[in-house]
């Protein structure tokens, strides 16, 4: 297992994670102080999504720490599981903010309320350049790890927010109308649900021990038993401990040679499942014929 590139992996999210904090509890501030002095509930509640992506942050913070910890009695294997715990959370996190978005947008619609645009649009604009900024320096990260990428849908979610907030500002202004701030919110919400729901069934996959949705182990077996030196395998297992800590253990069946034969076999073959699959860590038990 590949645990050196994964402890300087982790340390690169963490990173990335402090400077999210940073941003993010900045523009928590930020709009709840213009928030209460402009009466905008939309500001507001923005800022509770941005409160959602300060714990979803921390929760990821403390993934990233937990699963950089070595091997010991209990947890023979590391602490790498944590992290997709920790992104199964963040996917219930989105689905909880889109219900509060939901019944903000509903109660808004039937009551409607008064908005001082004024304060509101400097406070909402800081706030899309913040997330905007989050949202480019996790974007390289969040196609590869599934913890990164629940802080990432956090942030993005957050930007569409604040652009509605900012549109519906502006709308404020020129004519009055502030149920279209409403009607955003809840076609943002709706793409949000999608991709939590999204995470929440990658997360459970590698939870339950499932083999990778981009990964076929029919040809992992065909590849396998078409390498050269090797007659047949059976008994294939695959996994992931984490978003890039995959496992595959499995028994080969070679045939009648000399036991140097077959650990270059084995040594050939395990970076070849690495280079093809990205499969980290290989257990191969070897039987002859």
């Amino acid at each position: 297992m590949d645990l050196h590139n994964h402890a300087e992996d982790s340390l690169i999210k963490e990173r990335l994670m402090l400077k999210v904090l940073f941003i993010s509890f900045s523009i928590l501030l930020l709009e709840i102080i213009f928030g209460l002095i402009s009466n905008s509930l939309a500001l507001i509640t923005d800022a509770l999504h941005v409160f959602a992506d300060i714990f979803s942050a921390l929760i990821a913070l403390l993934a990233v720490r937990i699963s950089r910890r070595g091997c010991d009695e209990k947890f023979t294997l590391g602490y790498h599981r944590f992290e997709v715990m920790a992104s199964f959370v963040n996917g219930l996190l989105l689905l909880v903010a889109i219900a509060i978005i939901f019944n903000e947008a509903y109660r808004r619609i039937a009551e409607g309320a008064a908005v001082n645009a004024a304060y509101l649009l400097p406070a909402a604009i800081a706030g899309l350049i913040g997330n905007l900024y989050v949202v480019k320096i996790l974007h390289s990260e969040h196609k590869h790890d599934l913890n990164i990428r629940g802080v990432y849908l956090h942030a993005f979610s957050d930007t569409l927010s604040s652009f509605a907030v900012i549109t519906g500002g502006f709308v404020i202004i020129f004519t009055g109308l502030t149920v279209v701030d409403s009607l955003i919110s809840v076609f943002i919400g709706i793409f949000i649900g999608y991709n939590a729901i999204k995470l929440l069934k990658e997360s459970s996959i590698l939870l339950l021990h499932g083999v990778p949705p981009d990964i076929d182990l029919e040809d992992v077996k065909r590849f396998i038993s078409s390498f050269s030196g090797i007659n047949d395998v059976h008994s294939v297992n695959i996994y992931a401990l984490c978003s890039n800590v995959r496992v595959i253990d499995a028994h080969v069946v070679v045939g009648d040679m000399r036991l140097s034969e077959v650990s270059e076999i084995r040594e050939k073959l395990v970076k070849e499942l690495k280079k093809r699959y990205k499969l980290t860590a290989t257990s191969l038990q070897f039987e002859h014929i």
